[in-house]
């Protein structure tokens, strides 16, 4: 179906640009934000797995020895694109911590929410989709 079917094979290759554009790391810090540790590592845990099985599955059916094999210029653009938007990410999860603090004063719930805005737009336009 992947090499006959071009809708078929569009659809595998969007999923090889989004898991490559995933880092887990990073979902781990999001993560973090959830206070219920049990609840946060099994929650943590089925996405791990669901990427791991999402990944060799698309390896399998695009015969790819690894995520975008067939677009190295593609590949190597987001290898290089990703540690700019990470400090936006560890940013953007102090901010929510903040404002989940509850102990702003209306000023800084408003910078507050500017700022997390700005990370949103940010991660965005660096991951070039809607983040």
């Amino acid at each position: 179906m992947y090499r006959s079917w071009k809708s078929f094979r569009l659809l595998i290759d969007n999923a090889q640009l989004t898991l490559r554009k995933a880092d887990l790391s990073i979902a781990e810090i999001y993560s973090g934000l959830d206070t219920n540790a049990r609840r946060r590592r099994r929650i943590l845990g089925i996405v791990k797995a669901e990427f791991s099985r999402t990944h060799r599955l698309v390896l399998a059916v695009s015969g790819n020895k690894e995520l975008l094999g067939a677009e190295p210029v593609l590949a190597n653009s987001i290898r290089l694109r990703n540690p700019y938007i990470d400090p936006l990410n560890y940013l953007q999860v102090e901010m929510i911590r903040r404002l989940r603090g509850g102990r702003l004063s209306t000023q800084a719930r408003a910078e507050v929410k500017r700022v997390i805005e700005l990370t949103v737009s940010g991660i965005a336009a660096g991951l070039k989709n809607t983040g």
